[in-house]
């Protein structure tokens, strides 16, 4: 019971004293409060005494303080401003002190204390040091190097053709050895077909991506295009993109991304800041192609084809129809003869190209091509076709591999000594009133031409020898 007791007086007294702590905190604040009602009440009388003298005051003290305040401001950031230049220049100072401090790299240290050698003669040369001069552009062109690069060139030939491929296999047999007779004699770069202006061409590259099923280039579908549109020029197709002037075009290559927009859905309908004044109008239902099939090139021909003829665009575009497209492609190059304007080569040389072209068709390593070419050389530098040339070529195929030879030899010393007779000529046809021609000159051309082969080779070899 006493300790029961006791506590319960505890209690009370702690309880005595957390009151005494409050009543003493809220004294304080009354405190506080009474301040600050005394202060507000002491700015009440003063800022009545203010507005009451303000006008006065004012008008006489305001400019003048003013002045001072900005004249001190200045001059405090002017003196600001001083104060950092100079620790600015003590930084420095002291960190120009401690960089001499530093004591150099070891190889530096080794550099400085190594012997020189020194020599007291005065009619001591130094010797010239060679410097490494680049080489340039040289000024003299080798022959050698030349057919070394036209053979690097060669080099780059068409892909082995496959008789089993699928494109192939929808070829005909005239079609087929037309691609074989171009593979024999052509290389990348060779021109298969070209327009009428000389604008789109297609070369064997391209026929070997027909063939070998690659990518096509938008040189090769604009060819295709150019083919289309002579083949089918009277029909009025359903898809014109309208340009200024009046001018139609059936898509030409900047065109053929709004075929690839079609193909893939796209939602752009209009061809901002290429000039087409008329919205295109793109259907939903577009073709599409199998997963992991990627035709693209012949997806774009089978869409321009049909617009072209005014035909029902399919939904699926198979793999045959995209092989079927392909060979379609290589018979209208191998087949289709463009409208070219009339030339006005004169009739020689047309001859001549017709030998050349001819020739074509032969391979390079057999005598009958480098008796062609030959002929063709002699012809071009003479501008003359001799007589009866093609029946003399007709009866060239019955000779004999020795009689070939002489007579390409024969004809490899006309094209050689042609060049002697150019000189002669020109000698030949100076004005009068100037010097006559070297009698010496003319007599040693004479004598070359009438030389044998045999003979100015060994007459060339001995000036040689004497050189």
């Amino acid at each position: 019971m006493c300790l029961a007791k006791d506590r319960y007086i505890q209690t009370l007294l702690n309880k005595a004293s957390v009151l005494e702590k409050q009543k003493a905190k809220q004294q304080d604040v009354n405190n506080a409060l009474q301040m600050q009602i005394d202060e507000f009440k002491i700015h009440e009388v003063t800022q009545r005494y203010a507005d009451e003298t303000e006008g006065a005051v004012h008008q006489v003290t305001q400019k003048p303080t003013l002045e001072k305040i900005r004249r001190l401001e200045r001059e405090n950031e002017e003196l600001e401003l001083e104060l950092l230049d100079i620790r600015v220049h003590e930084d420095r100072q002291k960190r120009e002190a401690e960089k001499s401090l530093i004591s150099p790299n070891s190889n530096i240290i080794a550099l400085k204390a190594r012997e020189r050698k020194k020599n007291t003669d005065a009619d001591f040369v130094y010797e010239e040091v060679k410097k490494k001069t680049k080489i340039g552009k040289e000024l003299f062109i080798d022959v050698d190097d030349l057919k070394s690069q036209e053979d690097e060139r060669q080099k780059m030939k068409l892909r082995k053709l496959k008789a089993n491929a699928e494109v192939a296999k929808l070829l005909s047999r005239e079609s087929w050895m037309a691609i074989e007779t171009l593979w024999n004699t052509a290389d990348i770069s060779t021109e298969v077909w070209s327009s009428k202006d000389e604008l789109m061409h297609a070369t064997a590259h391209d026929i070997q991506t027909l063939l070998f099923e690659s990518a096509l280039s938008t040189r090769s579908i604009d060819a295709y295009m150019n083919i289309l549109m002579q083949q089918h020029g009277d029909q009025q197709p359903t898809f014109i993109l309208e340009t200024q002037p009046a001018k139609s075009f059936v898509f030409p290559s900047f065109f053929v991304r709004k075929l690839i927009a079609d193909y893939i859905n796209s939602d752009s309908k209009s061809s901002a800041g290429k000039g087409i004044e008329n919205t295109v109008h793109i259907e939903r239902c577009s073709p599409k192609q199998p997963d992991g099939f990627v035709e693209c090139g012949v997806v774009v021909i089978s869409l321009m084809k049909q617009y072209l003829m005014n035909q029902e665009r399919s939904k699926v575009i198979s793999i045959e129809e995209c092989r079927k497209t392909r060979a379609e492609m290589i018979l209208a190059f191998l087949s289709y003869q463009s409208k070219s304007s009339t030339s006005k080569v004169p009739q020689p040389v047309q001859k001549l190209k017709q030998i050349a072209e001819s020739s074509k068709a032969l391979k390079p390593q057999s005598k009958q091509y480098q008796l062609r070419r030959l002929l063709y050389e002699v012809g071009c530098a003479m501008d003359v076709l001799p007589d009866r040339t093609e029946e003399m070529l007709r009866c060239s195929t019955h000779l004999s591999s020795y009689s070939m030879t002489l007579l390409s030899r024969f004809l490899a010393v006309i094209s050689v000594n042609i060049v002697i007779a150019c000189y002669i000529c020109m000698a030949m046809k100076e004005p009068s009133d100037k010097h006559e021609p070297d009698p010496a000159f003319l007599a040693s051309a004479k004598a070359s031409l009438s030389q044998k082969p045999n003979e100015a080779e060994d007459s060339s070899q001995t000036r040689q020898k004497e050189e």
